[in-house]
């Protein structure tokens, strides 16, 4: 034990016997022994209930109150229920940010500031040590749920977060500054796709408050030309998300006919979307269409969390994929400067989210086929026909470096291999059947997860396009790279071309490295206002709503 510890614990255990002091320093000597004395319990505290409710940010309170040496920090203010108030005052806000108040003791929080301000419990300082943690870990989890997302703290556990001392410092700064209600309300996300996203979600409150929108019913296609009542309903549906503007709609004299403005309407909600715009409703846009309107309150409530978890700390210039809109976008000061559609993973083999730093390109690639994709797809080829490999243009490898040998395949007992046991690699030579097309683009991670060329071109005009193993395919890979290479004089344009047409297999360093960001968003504001929405491919809307419905009733179906 350190000295200074020691020091604090044999003068806490001192102040431990004027627990019944009427003082004002006596009772804050007090306060202080309860806080040091429940501190220390360590891991009981994770399961300490308070007016029944459970501290959630144990290790954040230990961390606060040490830097204190226990020092009380509520019941110190010359009014601490006036203080309690403006916390939960604060914490009551907090709904517009897709964030429950109530999971943040507000009803615990109001008894206990209640019975300060009637005097009931202004001599028990067991009492007013409970007012100290539940109001600091109110706070507390308030605060790192508005900078770090609730997501990665549900599935981290109780390991320590980057962000923990930093959060003990803004209660602390709040404190003695007197700064609660501004303090908090800083730490809300000020990028606009938050500010946006917040708003959609204030949107679709109402609209769900005001008992949603119509749902469609089965039946034929609705289409141009059509009469039929559910047009009508159509019509209702369409006006309720903007997509048909109730002007238009009233001035419509049959509301059962499908005429060219519904149409249009209808290709605002498919683009809006992400379905195949082609001004009809049928079965998989009716199935959009029916999506209830507190469905989407939630969806938009994720989407919000999974901005906060990833605030950005790119600079103005990086590159971001989404992976449910299957889209690229090189980002310059907010702005989209450059975008082309993008093949994903398949949801058996999922792109995952991360960031990382792209360094380099590789023109005319060698693909060095996964252990995954050999043992479940190269292997069983070859077996059903021999020739495929020559067919392919691939190569068998043993060994590593200065230590590869190619294998001739004839040499194999091939009747012997199992996926079990196959001490080879396969590699795929440069040229134009080469799963990775003529360019790929490295930023190394722990995922091997790169972007690349591809020569199945057909895929890119298909509108849902989870197809790949996991890396990220191009629509137009050379602009990409005349893109990153402008910096360098000595890679032009035709310079590029040149060099994939010489088939010779070249790396080429980035003159400036570029930040690369693969997310997960399925709901957001484009650059022209209109909210759109994608279908969860690999279902983490789902899997993150159930999470979250441990910890947030209200985010529960």
């Amino acid at each position: 034990m350190s000295k200074r510890l020691r020091y604090v614990t044999i003068l806490l255990f001192c102040w431990g016997w004027v627990a019944a002091s009427t003082s004002p320093v006596g009772a804050l000597e007090a306060i202080q022994s309860h806080l040091y004395q429940r501190l220390q319990a360590g891991s009981q505290l994770a399961t300490t209930r308070i007016s029944d409710e459970q501290l959630r940010a144990s290790r954040l309170i230990k961390q606060f109150y040490e830097q204190r040496t226990y020092r009380p920090a509520w019941s110190s203010a010359a009014d601490p229920a006036s203080l309690v108030d403006t916390l939960i005052a604060s914490l009551s806000t907090l709904e517009q940010e897709g964030l429950d108040p109530h999971d943040y003791h507000l009803r615990a929080l109001q008894g206990l500031a209640n019975a300060v301000r009637q005097s009931a419990i202004s001599n028990d300082t067991s009492k007013l040590a409970d007012l100290e943690l539940l109001s600091s870990d109110a706070f507390l989890l308030a605060a790192l749920h508005l900078t770090a997302g609730r997501l990665p703290l549900v599935e981290r556990g109780s390991t320590p977060h980057p962000l923990d001392a930093e959060i003990a410092g803004h209660l602390e700064r709040a404190i003695t500054e007197h700064t609660l209600a501004s303090t908090l309300h800083d730490l809300i996300p000020t990028d606009s796709a938050y500010t946006k996203l917040r708003q959609v979600l204030a949107q679709y409150r109402q609209i769900a408050a005001d008992g949603g929108w119509p749902t469609m019913p089965l039946g034929p296609a609705l289409k141009l030309g059509v009469h039929s009542e559910p047009v009508a309903m159509l019509r209702t549906r369409l006006q309720a998300t903007g997509d048909l503007m109730p002007s238009v709609a009233t001035e419509e004299a049959d509301p059962t006919h499908f005429d060219a403005t519904l149409e249009q309407a209808v290709n605002r909600f498919q683009e809006r979307h992400g379905l195949a715009v082609d001004g009809t409703v049928g079965p998989i846009t009716l199935e959009v269409l029916n999506v209830p309107a507190e469905a989407r309150v939630r969806q938009v409530i994720l989407n919000m969390e999974r901005l906060r978890h990833r605030a950005s700390t790119f600079g103005d210039r990086h590159i971001v994929v989404n992976i449910p809109n299957y889209q690229l976008d090189v980002i310059e000061k907010g702005q989209s400067v450059l975008n082309m559609r993008v093949v994903v993973g398949m949801p058996t083999w999922q792109t995952p989210t991360f960031e990382a730093t792209m360094t380099h390109l590789v023109v005319n690639p060698y693909w060095v086929v996964p252990k995954s994709i050999a043992q479940r797809e190269i292997i069983p080829n070859i077996m059903q026909n021999y020739t495929y490999l020559r067919n392919q243009n691939m190569e068998i490898l043993r060994g590593h470096g200065q230590d590869t040998q190619i294998i001739n395949p004839a040499s194999i007992n091939w009747a012997a291999v199992s996926n079990g046991h196959f001490p080879y690699r396969f590699r795929q030579r440069p040229g134009s059947r080469n799963a990775l097309g003529r360019i790929k683009f490295m930023f190394p991670n722990r995922f091997h997860v790169y972007m690349h060329d591809t020569p199945a071109r057909a895929l890119f005009a298909r509108t849902r396009r989870a197809f790949s193993h996991g890396c990220v395919r191009l629509e137009r890979p050379a602009d990409l790279a005349a893109y990153l290479l402008q910096d360098d004089p000595a890679w032009t344009s035709k310079r590029i071309e040149q060099t994939i047409k010489g088939r010779r297999h070249r790396y080429v360093n980035l003159p400036n490295p570029i930040d690369v960001r693969l997310i997960y968003q399925t709901a957001w504001v484009d650059a022209d206002g209109r909210v759109q929405l994608r279908p969860d491919i690999y279902g983490l809307d789902k899997k993150h709503q159930k999470i979250l419905c441990g910890v947030s009733h209200h985010l529960c179906a």
